[in-house]
């Protein structure tokens, strides 16, 4: 499958944190079974009545669906959040640090990866570094829902942007069905319109041109047919969108 998954960090509303190590490197004796485990977790998952926090939901729940679970009960998420609230970056690590002055390690890859090989990832780095995540995603999501109820944006976030996440992640897994006849019509009927407009616009020039050349079009506009609104650039005359529609 396009997603795969190493290891889980779920996170409690009293601030403690959990890791489970799914899986890296060769040695399965040192983590648990990837498919048991998630069997396992398999009833809470997918309870809605357990509401869950997530930072990219729409990435958590497409990438348990490729291991036959279902994630139900997101009732948070961080990232549409921050996206909402312009924040610069919708990053977790950017968030921890600018709302709650939290630096959240990264996982040093090790050496030997940077050569092409491949090692076993230390579990007690990758467990500090994820459990902190979830940690902060707990954190973040009273200080995120008091400035989206401050801002009026509230209402779009629970109404229309959080159902939103499920059926786009299930939009990206399945794809949409496209009438292939009705879009070979219009791209038709759309070069019909296309030729008429340019026949036209030679009529208007006294000679046909390359359209689709700013410097042409605007030696057309601004130099042969003397139009207002000229702004002469270094390679001719400006075609920008603003001074088109003047």
């Amino acid at each position: 499958g396009a997603y795969e998954i190493s290891g889980l960090a779920l996170a409690t509303p009293s601030g403690e944190a959990y890791y489970l190590h799914l899986g890296s490197g060769w040695d399965p004796s040192k983590h648990l079974d990837l498919q048991n485990t998630l069997d396992r977790l398999r009833p809470f998952l997918s309870d809605e009545r357990v509401t869950k926090l997530a930072h990219d939901g729409k990435e958590v729940i497409n990438t348990l669906a490729e291991y036959r679970v279902e994630l139900r009960g997101l009732e948070f998420d961080t990232m549409i959040a921050a996206y909402l609230l312009g924040e610069k970056t919708a990053g977790l690590d950017a968030l921890a640090l600018s709302k709650l002055g939290v630096e959240i390690a990264p996982v040093s890859q090790p050496a030997t990866a940077r050569r092409g090989m491949f090692p076993e990832i230390d579990p007690a780095a990758v467990a500090r570094s994820v459990c902190a995540e979830a940690r902060a995603i707990a954190r973040l999501r009273p200080l995120l829902q008091s400035e989206l109820e401050q801002q009026g944006l509230m209402r779009l976030f629970t109404e229309v942007e959080m159902p939103l996440v499920a059926v786009l992640a299930r939009v990206e897994r399945n794809g949409v069905m496209l009438d292939s006849g009705l879009l070979r019509e219009m791209s038709q009927s759309l070069g019909r319109q296309l030729m008429s407009l340019e026949k036209e616009i030679y009529g208007f020039a006294g000679h046909s041109f390359n359209i689709n050349s700013p410097q042409q079009l605007g030696g057309v506009l601004f130099g042969e047919l003397k139009l207002p609104g000229a702004k002469r650039t270094k390679s001719g005359f400006s075609t920008d969108a603003s001074i088109l529609e003047g």
